[in-house]
């Protein structure tokens, strides 16, 4: 699959963000997610992630819509994310999929992942942390008067660029 192969699908709509340490599932969420006012949901590992995505719409169907943005660890129990990114896109997902992980490039794990069908793999450093705020104060919406994602800078321009969605506001 080619570089923005999924980012046509919901410009708008809610952040999934998939993490099992409670300290990160805490701190992140609140410096991107809340106090920019971005609606997200959280699961604990990858199975739950892969039902939360899937879960029917009103019509019966999967309504594969409803998050715009995964966000997903790697090393979690249960179902690891790169089983979870392949396992969405198996299952028609085709929203944005950004992994992060702790693990240094060139290791195994994070090959793997990597090719597991995301959008793009951050590291949870403070730089992966920017490249994602930049990514969700280009792309995802949030209520207006909002403040930006905590670290979002002027990459959001450059990240906006590699994910050709439009913009919008609620």
């Amino acid at each position: 699959e080619g570089e923005g192969v999924h980012a046509a699908a919901a410009p708008c709509g809610m952040i999934l963000y998939v993490e099992d340490d409670m300290f990160l599932r805490m701190t992140v969420s609140y410096r991107l997610f809340t106090k920019a006012s971005i609606p997200f949901d959280v699961a604990c590992n990858g199975a739950e992630a892969v039902e939360m995505a899937m879960a029917a719409g009103p019509d019966g169907q999967p309504h594969l819509e409803r998050y715009c943005l995964i966000v997903m660890d790697n090393q979690m129990p249960v179902m690891n994310g790169a089983q979870a990114a392949r396992t969405l896109r198996e299952r028609g997902y085709k929203g944005l999929i950004v992994g992060m992980t702790g693990d240094p490039h060139g290791c195994e794990d994070r090959d793997a992942f990597e090719a597991s069908g995301l959008d793009l793999c951050v590291d949870k450093a403070a730089d992966g942390m920017e490249t994602l705020a930049a990514i969700i104060a280009a792309r995802v919406c949030r209520t207006p008067g909002a403040e930006p994602p905590e670290a979002a800078s002027s990459e959001s321009e450059r990240v906006g660029d590699f994910l050709p969605l439009s913009p919008c506001t609620r």
